[in-house]
């Protein structure tokens, strides 16, 4: 009975001829997400057939590990394929944290096509992926300020107001603007804000229609490109990559195609979906008001620019400024 069992589970790996190679590819999104279609689903889907079915992707009913946990989990090959929050490992990956900055994220599409072409021109040999193969990157869409209490009519309005933040660079812009970040993750939302352990928080409004607490906040302030966003890296440990050989690599990087512009404009609809069920006050920023928000903000980009130069990179400037003009030409093709 073993050795039928056996020879059924062989003979189903078999396609055409040759043995299917498996992938475990990791996700911590949940299985309803519209993003998780995209990102993980059809991905895998794409992988199937742009191998013919050679390559046979299988993923985990949960999450094999925590969202900040990720690099870990692929680089020791528990998981073959996993999605980094780039921050995550900011002692060790720097020059794509520019698309963190403030002001930096337009909308999740043209942000995350900005990305790959910055990493692709710019960032890609300075090997910050080392232990990895990369396959894309892609952006959040711009992060908002979203209010209990208040709606942000000046600088002093964020004065003192505990904020709920992902452990980014979100949290030293709700400090530099005068608030008080709170640090939490996703799944603590709901809580912190049903509870009043937070007044506002540095999100967006798919993540209040996700946690459902629409009905505890009130007010949207938005500036342009955002007061920050969170990137992320789609990765393969080496040695499955290794193990795909030349046709699997190449089938591989074939699904890939278009990966950072499917999964933005994805997290792009799903935004747009959660403001048009929450009902927020939107508040854009006056021209006074957000030069204000920028000067404050300023450090982190010179931050960033000094610890690029520090990575080697000869003009950091030029590759801001690279990836900002792919964003606000790809913004024009964003959906509306």
């Amino acid at each position: 009975m073993r050795l039928l069992l056996a020879s059924t589970a062989t003979a189903l790996l078999y396609t055409q001829g040759a043995l299917a190679q498996a992938l475990i590819f990791n996700t911590y999104l949940p299985p309803f997400d519209s993003v998780r279609k995209v990102l993980v689903e059809d991905f895998a889907a794409r992988i199937g057939r742009q191998s013919a079915g050679a390559i046979r992707v299988s993923v985990p009913a949960v999450s094999l590990a925590p969202s900040t946990r990720q690099w870990d989990l692929v680089t020791s090959r528990v998981a073959d394929i996993a999605v980094i929050p780039i921050y995550t490992q900011r002692a060790r990956i720097v020059l794509p944290l520019l698309a963190d900055l403030p002001f930096n994220s337009v909308s999740a599409r043209s942000a995350s096509m900005a990305l790959w072409r910055t990493q692709e021109v710019y960032f890609s040999k300075f090997d910050e992926f080392r232990g990895v193969k990369l396959l894309g990157v892609f952006v959040l869409p711009p992060s908002r300020f979203v209010s209990k209490v208040r709606p942000v009519k000046a600088i002093g309005d964020f004065r003192g107001l505990r904020t709920w933040v992902p452990a980014s660079e979100l949290s030293r812009s709700i400090a530099a603007l005068g608030g008080a970040p709170v640090y939490s993750t996703l799944g603590q939302m709901f809580e912190y804000a049903s509870k009043g352990t937070v007044d506002a928080l540095m999100t967006s409004p798919s993540a209040v229609k996700q946690a459902h607490i629409g009905s505890y906040v009130h007010y949207m302030t938005e500036v342009p490109g955002g007061f920050g966003s969170v990137s992320f890296a789609v990765v393969i440990n080496n040695a499955a990559w290794a193990g795909l050989g030349a046709k699997g690599q190449a089938a591989l990087l074939r699904a890939a195609e278009g990966l950072p512009e499917r999964v933005g404009a994805a997290l792009d609809a799903r935004d747009k979906a959660g403001l048009a069920e929450v009902p927020l006050e939107i508040n854009r920023t006056p021209g006074a008001l957000t030069t204000r928000i920028t000067s404050l903000l300023a450090f982190q980009e010179s931050e960033w620019l000094a610890a690029a130069r520090s990575r080697g990179l000869a003009d950091p400037a030029a590759a801001l400024a690279y990836y900002r003009s792919q964003m606000n030409k790809e913004a024009g093709g964003d959906p509306h």
